[in-house]
């Protein structure tokens, strides 16, 4: 039995040698260096197989043991160059992973001070008293019932924000949907409100997460009517808040801006992009083995 496992492994070894050097022979461009690397690394590979032989089979004749050497030896010999090429590449691509590396630095350090900034600007309008994550309300019209109802719905959405020790956290999702509402036409709010009270999620957070928004969308709306009645004027109110809340700064901050760092933070983006994009076109096509070359 164990004779017929002894073959099954020889052929398995055999297929997954083959086509690894089918590998090295398509895949990669070699030159002296390399050709000597893989020759070394063949009589590494030789010398402990023939050293695993002997430890397994010390009793064996000079010939098996030379076949055994050489059977172990060529999965030595897979290991240790796969190892050997996996380096190489390593190396090639070595300044441009650096470069990766330091792009998607900034990208975090511009993310974390967007977010900073957003909730430093949430903090100011809580402290001034201007509802923080709430909108404006203009008294147009003489009826009462809108400003109650923004001011019972003001109190949902702080009571959210300032629950469960997540304040920052809470603000930073408050200020992502109210930026997303308030570019929504009044017929987008409407269907999206619709749809957030169609869900009826089981979890209490999500419950609460839902109410939450709805209750944001409902004040993007009231606040609307209350402003301009009129759907031009609405639109027009609305790009003027958006516009205003995306590029001013936090007041007595001499930080950059809030529209500043998202230009900054798009542009590294994409130059993370590209070097990704680089590396893979460099991987994709038959690398040359050189410590001369890079990537």
């Amino acid at each position: 039995m164990w004779i017929f496992w002894v073959l099954v492994s020889f052929v398995v070894v055999g297929w997954g040698t083959a086509a690894w050097v089918q590998t090295l022979k398509t895949k990669f461009e070699h030159t002296s260096e390399s050709r000597l690397l893989l020759l070394v690394v063949a009589l590494i590979a030789l010398a402990l197989g023939w050293q695993t032989a002997r430890m397994f089979g010390p009793g064996w004749s000079a010939k098996v043991q030379a076949v055994a050497a050489v059977g172990v030896g060529i999965v030595y010999f897979d290991i240790l160059s796969v190892a050997l090429v996996s380096i190489w590449k390593a190396i090639l691509t070595l300044d441009i992973d650096e470069t990766i590396s330091g792009l998607e630095e900034e990208e975090e350090r511009l993310r974390r001070k967007l977010d900073s900034l957003r909730y430093g600007r949430f903090l100011s309008e809580l402290a001034r008293g201007t509802a923080g994550p709430v909108y404006p309300v203009t008294r147009v019209e003489k009826a009462e019932e809108p400003d109650e109802e923004i001011s019972r719905l003001r109190q949902v959405v702080n009571s959210w924000v300032e629950s469960a020790g997540m304040t920052r956290v809470r603000a930073l999702k408050l200020e992502s949907w109210r930026e997303q509402y308030a570019r929504m036409s009044l017929e987008e709010l409407l269907s999206e409100k619709k749809r957030l009270e169609d869900e009826h999620p089981t979890e209490q957070a999500l419950r609460e997460q839902t109410e939450v928004r709805i209750a944001l969308i409902q004040m993007e709306i009231l606040s609307r009517k209350a402003h301009r009645p009129d759907a031009e004027g609405a639109r027009s109110s609305r790009q003027d808040r958006s516009s205003a809340w995306l590029s001013s700064p936090p007041e007595g901050s001499g930080e950059e801006s809030e529209e500043t760092l998202r230009r900054r933070l798009e542009e590294v983006s994409r130059q993370v992009a590209r070097a990704r994009a680089e590396r893979e076109a460099f991987l994709r096509r038959k690398i040359r083995l050189s410590w001369r070359e890079r990537g």
